[in-house]
Formats: structure tokens, C-alpha cells, sequence
């Protein structure tokens, strides 16, 4: 398509196929980051309690896990231009599960923080490029 002409519906084609396994892999991680981005809300009273803050202190937890997504997302892209989807997908679990766990496990606030920025960053590039 380098002649300047332009491009017509017909000469862009995306395949995209899943296999079984795939399909049920990409619905579970859809599942897991619904999952994940709605409990913070109501546990934002969880929070407050745990680590002595008030509640609009512990809100900051969303726009921090908001903001690793923003990093990711372009780090997801980047990678998806070298490797495989599936070298992305699963390399993009581990930031999020190293996260989740340590959200489960943090005592000190700024650890919570940070491992909450962390699932963000995994979370991104689950999103953007699940179907590549």
C-alpha cells in the first residue's frame, strides 16, 4: 500500500481465530479484570481501616492502579510489535498475579500502593491486546 492510493475495505483483512483453550483463557482474564477493578470500591472501607486512613486517602489506591495501566498499555503495545499475542498475554499475568498477591499480603500502605500499580501495568496489556 505504499502507492498512495487509497486502501479499500476489501484489501484490509483481520483474522482473528481462537481456539478453545485461547477463547476460554481471554473470557477468564476479561472476568478476573472486571473482578479486580470493581472490588476496589467497596473495599475502599477495607482499606481506610487496615492502613489508618481516610476514606478519600484510601481512593487514592484507584488512580494509582489506573496509572500503571497507562504505563502498561504502551508497554503492551511496544512488546506486541516484537512478540507473539501470547508471549504478551502471559508475560503480562505475571506483573498482575505478582501484584494481586501482594495487595493480599501488604502492611504498609505505600506497599499496597505499589503493588496495586503493579496489577495495573499487568492489567493493561491483558486488555489492549487479548485478541492479537
Amino acid at each position: 500500500m505504499e502507492s498512495g492510493l487509497p486502501v479499500t475495505s476489501d484489501a484490509i483483512a483481520t483474522e482473528v481465530s481462537f481456539r478453545p483453550f485461547a477463547f476460554a483463557s481471554a473470557t477468564t482474564i476479561f472476568l478476573l479484570i472486571g473482578a479486580t477493578s470493581s472490588l476496589y470500591g467497596p473495599l475502599l472501607i477495607s482499606f481506610s481501616h487496615k492502613f489508618h486512613l481516610s476514606l478519600p486517602e484510601a481512593g487514592i489506591v484507584l488512580s494509582v492502579n489506573f496509572v500503571g495501566a497507562l504505563f502498561g498499555v504502551p508497554l503492551g503495545w511496544l512488546a506486541v510489535k516484537r512478540y507473539t499475542g501470547k508471549t504478551v498475554l502471559f508475560s503480562a499475568l505475571l506483573p498482575m498475579a505478582a501484584g494481586a498477591v501482594g495487595v493480599a499480603l501488604a502492611h504498609s500502605w505505600s506497599f499496597f500502593l505499589i503493588c496495586a500499580f503493579v496489577v495495573g501495568v499487568g492489567i493493561a496489556p491483558l486488555t489492549s491486546h487479548s485478541t492479537r
